[in-house]
Formats: structure tokens, sequence, C-alpha cells
């Protein structure tokens, strides 16, 4: 945007003010902020002390002590401290951290005492008996050859022979 003033054509980029001469005028209004980069200096062309104030001096303004003209007066000593406000509201719980990483595996501890023997057990029970094997007779083997002639008995009276047949009943 340019600006016209007394024939003084100054160039506003947006940012900054470029080419600014000499500006006469009565007055000039701004909308807007100011900044300044440098030094502000009066119509003595002087930049004022820290603390001093632009005053006008019916011609221009000037750097003026604001205590020499009754404004201000030197600073009053700290009044005493007031107290301490009420507490404000909680706020809200944050949110749970991340898991940190597992850890490192420990050493395998020493083996434990034996412990001590149980008591027997009950017996079982019998089992049922097995079934009997299979048993197989032999075969009759021959019969052995006949043996010798006995010898010829001595004669005697016809008892003996009943003798002998009542002993072979009765075994």
């Amino acid at each position: 945007m340019a600006i016209k003033v007394n024939n003084i054509v100054v160039i506003d980029d947006g940012r900054n003010i470029v080419n600014v001469g000499v500006i006469t005028a009565s007055s000039i209004n701004l909308s807007s902020s100011i900044g300044i980069n440098s030094s502000l200096t009066d119509y003595n062309n002087t930049t004022g002390d820290p603390g001093f104030i632009l005053v006008s001096t019916g011609v221009g303004v000037s750097w003026t002590n604001p205590q020499s003209i009754g404004i201000g007066g030197t600073t009053g000593s700290t009044g005493t401290q007031g107290i301490q406000g009420i507490q404000g509201t909680i706020g809200s719980q944050g949110i749970q951290g991340i898991q940190g990483i597992q850890g490192i595996q420990g050493t395998i501890g020493s083996q434990g005492i034996q412990g001590i023997q149980g008591t027997q057990g009950i017996q079982g029970t019998i089992g049922t008996q097995g079934i009997q094997g299979i048993s197989i007779q032999g075969i009759q083997g021959i019969q052995g050859p006949a043996g010798p002639a006995g010898s010829a008995g001595t004669g005697g009276g016809g008892e003996a022979s009943i003798d002998l047949l009542e002993v072979m009943l009765f075994a």
C-alpha cells in the first residue's frame, strides 16, 4: 500500500515502511501498532534517558523527566505480602505410560533338600488262578524181551500151591 503525505510517497509492504523522508503534517492518525527498531528523537534531535517521557513543548516534543513535571514520585516501600489464594481444582489424571522392557532372567537357585520317604502302600488283591496247562501222556513203550525161564521147583504137597494162591488173593 502507498501513502502520500505532502507529496512524499511512503511504501508500506505490510511489515516495514520504507523510503520515508521528512513528513510534515498537522496530524497523522494510525489505526495499527508501530514498531520502532531504533532510537526515537525529540524536537531537539536527542534521545531520552531511561524513564523519560515525551512531552509537548508547543513547537514539538521533548524528552522530560516525569518527576520534574509532577508526574510520579519516588517509589514507595514494598507493601506486606498478601494472603495465599485458595488451592485450585485437581487436574485430570494423565494417561498411563508405556510398559517398560522385560528384565533379564535371574540365576538358577540351588537344589532343595530331599523330602522324607512316604508310607508303604496297601497290598493289592490276589489275582485269579490261571488255566491249567495241557497234559499230554506220552505213548506206551514197546514191550521188553521175555526173561529167562526160571529154575524147576521142588515137589511138595498140594498145599503149597493153595497157600500161594491165598497169598495172591489177599494181597
